[in-house]
């Protein structure tokens, strides 16, 4: 798939580059790969908008004597977090934190809670500054991690908007693929 980062538009007589969205997931566990699945579906959907590859990190870890991030990749499924539903042909999953991170103008942010700092470290220096993020760690509001959205947007220098629940199931995940995430 081509990673071309603009497209010409058309305004009257002049044409003009404009730039398209290149989304990252960050996270990939049953959460991050339904939103996967529908940023997927929703980037071809709009190529105008988005550039059509979705780079979903994924931390490593084995999966029946393969690597997660392998498995994923041959059969467009995670079928250790969310099995038996397709992610789309389009996302592409990506061990190495910085390399998921690479020319992306659009972050999901989608992993458990008390990895935020760590995290956070690592991506220090590798978010380009202007992104966009939306947070959807799953969180209570009375937990400290709520402010989780706040502290990412100071230290990054990106806007970060929180979206979460406190008790996603996997019910939840297989519908949520349906839903329209980037209107």
């Amino acid at each position: 798939m081509s990673s071309n980062a603009s497209v010409n538009v058309i305004h009257g007589d002049s044409m003009q580059s404009e730039r398209r969205e290149k989304v990252a997931i960050i996270g990939s566990g049953n959460w991050g790969s339904a939103i996967a699945s529908v940023a997927a579906k929703n980037a071809l959907a709009r190529p105008q908008q988005f550039q059509p590859e979705i780079v979903m990190w994924v931390f490593e870890e084995d999966y029946q004597g393969k690597p997660l991030s392998q498995v994923i990749n041959e059969t467009h499924m995670n079928p250790k977090y969310l099995p038996d539903i397709p992610l789309g042909e389009n996302v592409i999953a990506e061990p190495d934190l910085a390399k998921a991170l690479n020319g992306a103008t659009a972050l999901v942010i989608v992993f458990p809670h008390q990895f935020f700092h760590d995290i956070l470290k690592q991506m220090a220096g590798k978010v380009e500054k202007g992104t966009k993020a939306v947070s959807l760690i799953k969180v209570s509001f009375s937990s400290p991690w709520a402010s989780a959205d706040v502290t990412y947007s100071n230290h990054r220098g990106c806007g970060c908007t929180r979206a979460n629940d406190s008790n996603i199931c996997n019910d939840h995940s297989r519908r949520v693929r349906d839903l329209l995430l980037f209107a």
